[in-house]
């Protein structure tokens, strides 16, 4: 769960990602956690 949160960040940083596709084969119900450790929730409101 931590490198995943670590990728997210790194990603979150690159310049033209707007986004990240989370896939936890078998883990699925880890996903949640991840994205609120990595800080990619509440998703952002587009205009």
């Amino acid at each position: 769960i931590k490198f995943a949160c670590e990728q997210v960040e790194e990603f979150k940083e690159m310049k033209g990602v707007h986004g990240v596709h989370m896939m936890a084969i078998e883990w699925e119900h880890m996903v949640p956690e991840i994205a609120e450790r990595a800080k990619v929730l509440p998703r952002p409101v587009m205009d």
